[in-house]
């Protein structure tokens, strides 16, 4: 059966326990599952009914439990993931509605690697990845953000290309009446080494390179890792980034505002020391966006001080 074909408006999805009698019924528009083994297990979900209702079956999917769905007259079984769900619960008066996400994996064993009892395999790591769907360019932002591997968008095909062959990156089933998305599962080996393995092998046989950088045929003779990747191209790199982005302030053109300076003067009297060039910059910069925006986030290295006024 074809799981995405003639979907109705909503599912009925029922548990039962026939020891126990109890029998639990909700419906269900919305869900992503993982096939493994002859069975489906269940990524995400979206269902309502009863509170009462919901909150029993949402305990159900979280311990695990295996729910059935009435589809287009035929009954599929999904099995839970013990202890690994996000819950979230709305109300709208007598109604109820819960969505369930999987939480990604910390660390696991792949014991198909296992070489000895005594000798443990490389640890192993599932990344669920949602994003727009038949989009390769929302893919590959995502699995840049998943990773802390360098890409850049030259790389996007092969990588995402690479990935899928070697069974590291995996579309997984997805069928809702409203939403439209995809949702893949990213496998990531200790250390991120398969996808490392991945870039420089694209970096050596020359299979991804920055465009418009090299033409001679042996310029990746000597790039035989990411570090080495990074050191040869590095300086271009940065150049495409900032000349993707604008700055908010740029202090190669612009001055400080007296605004900042002088918080940077108080700081520096109340605490015996002011802040560096590159704080001052970013505190300008926040300080643009809170006049503008009425927000800022910042992103910087622990133990990083910002300090941005707005006047």
């Amino acid at each position: 059966m074809n799981d995405q074909k003639n979907i109705p408006q909503l599912w009925e999805m029922t548990y039962k326990d026939i020891d126990k009698d109890i029998r639990l019924s909700v419906y269900a528009d919305t869900l992503a599952y993982d096939c493994e083994n002859g069975r489906r297990h269940l990524i995400a979900v979206r269902f309502g009914g009863y509170p009462e209702q919901v909150r029993t079956m949402a305990d159900v999917i979280y311990g695990g439990g295996e729910v059935c769905l009435d589809c287009d007259g035929a009954r599929l079984y999904f099995q839970g993931s013990p202890k690994r769900y996000r819950r979230l619960f709305t109300n709208d008066g007598l109604y109820m509605e819960a969505t369930m996400v999987l939480e990604n994996d910390l660390q696991q064993v792949d014991e198909s690697k296992q070489e000895s009892a005594a000798e443990k395999a490389p640890l192993w790591r599932t990344v669920y990845l949602y994003c727009e769907k038949d989009s390769a360019e929302r893919l590959f932002e995502q699995l840049d953000a998943a990773v802390s591997v360098p890409l850049i968008p030259a790389f996007r095909d092969y990588v995402i290309a690479e990935m899928e062959r070697q069974n590291f990156l995996a579309k997984l089933e997805v069928v809702s009446s409203r939403a439209q998305f995809d949702v893949w599962k990213l496998l990531l080996s200790k250390g991120e080494r398969n996808i490392i393995e991945i870039v420089e092998h694209g970096l050596k046989t020359g299979q991804i390179a920055i465009l418009g950088e090299c033409t001679e045929a042996d310029a990746f003779a000597d790039v035989t890792s990411v570090s080495a990747y990074l050191n040869r191209f590095g300086k271009s790199i940065a150049g495409k980034i900032q000349g993707q982005f604008t700055p908010l302030f740029d202090p190669s053109k612009e001055s400080v505002s007296q605004e900042i300076l002088a918080v940077n003067a108080y700081i520096r009297e109340q605490a015996g020391y002011g802040l560096y060039d590159a704080q001052l910059a970013v505190s300008e910069a926040i300080k643009r966006s809170l006049r503008k925006n009425k927000t800022a986030l910042c992103i910087a290295e622990c133990g990083t001080v910002i300090c941005a006024a707005l006047l």
